[in-house]
Formats: C-alpha cells, structure tokens, sequence
C-alpha cells in the first residue's frame, strides 16, 4: 500500500500507509501502534450502490413537523481563582486558573409558533443545579400533560373538502392510494384558542 501511495505526498520520504483506514505515518512504529486499533474495524473499501439504492431520498419526515414545545435555558457561574502551582511540561501544558461555580439559572418555555407558553424563570441561589434540574422535570410533566390532552377535532365544511380532494400525504408527499386519515393537532387548536 506505501508504494501505491508513495506519490500522494509532496515530501518526497518515507510514508507508512494503514492497510484498514489509509492514515498517513511518517514512522513504522508509528503505524504499529495505530493497527493495533485500527485493525479491530473492517478493512476499508468502496461499495457501489445496487439498482434499488442508486437514488437518494429524503426519509425522515418527522423532522419535518415543528416540536411542540422548546425550552431555552441559560445558566450564571461564579469564576472563582485556583491556587495554581507549577507547571510541569512533562505531563501536560494546560493548567486551570479558575473554577466555575453556578450561581444562578434563567430558562424559558416556547411553543411551536416561537410564543412563550409559561412565565420566564429567573432563579439566583447555591442550589441552583439542583433546582434547575427539579425544574425541568416538572415542565417535563406539565408539557406531557398539554400534550396528551384530548380536544374534540374541528372540522369545518373546507377542511372536509381539502380532506376529500387530497391524493398525496402532506408530510411524505406519496400517494395516499384511498387510505387517508384525518390528521389534527391538538396543540394547535388550543394555542390559538390562547392567543
């Protein structure tokens, strides 16, 4: 593999090629001691698509629909100094200088139109780790309840029509050869009942 490859660099010396990745060493002891790793994975090769891959398609189609809620959070720390020491270069070249303490939190919950759906949360104490992550579990519920909450469906005279004329899925965009179902959302219906 080093001679078949022995062009690709502009220094003309000696190249050690992997056999599994095709890394570049300058040393053979360095190559070794990558092969003990490398050569747990399979050996690298080119693999053309079969007829029924050849084309590319977009399949995930839940990325296409808004999540519900988002929660934006930001948290405070306090830099407080470390004694340092002396650095020994030996073992590393970074020493820390300063610690970050958190001091404080701020979060916000944000429906799917980019609307905040709860009050902001400001909180400033020692505990504040704590009382974040306490936080997010009770929004976790609150939004699991917002979410699972059941509405009867509105269906007006022109959403009946737009139902009855649609050939294609509006998510996928494939045919929907006589199997449609109603699609609604709750969340939407009861956020513009809110504004």
């Amino acid at each position: 593999m080093s001679r078949l490859l022995y062009d690709l660099p502009k220094h003309k010396q000696n190249k050690f090629y992997c056999d599994f990745c095709l890394h570049q060493f300058s040393t053979e002891e360095g190559l070794s001691n990558h092969q003990l790793d490398c050569r747990n994975h399979m050996i690298q090769k080119i693999r053309t698509p079969t007829e029924e891959e050849k084309w590319l398609q977009f399949n995930n189609h839940r990325f296409q629909l808004p999540v519900p809620y988002s929660i934006y959070a930001d948290f405070e720390c306090i830099l407080e100094k470390l004694s340092s020491c002396e650095m020994n270069p030996v073992i590393s070249s970074t020493q820390p200088i300063t610690r970050h303490v958190a001091c404080g939190f701020a979060y916000v919950v944000v429906g799917s139109k980019g609307r905040m759906v709860r009050s902001p949360i400001v909180y400033r104490e020692e505990d504040s780790v704590d009382k974040f992550l306490k936080n997010l579990i009770e929004e976790e519920d609150w939004i699991l309840r917002k979410i699972f909450e059941v509405k009867q469906m509105i269906f007006t005279d022109e959403d009946k029509n737009n139902f009855q004329a649609a050939v294609n899925c509006w998510v996928c965009e494939q045919p929907l050869n006589g199997d449609s179902v109603r699609d609604h959302n709750y969340r939407e219906l009861r956020t513009i009942a809110e504004i």
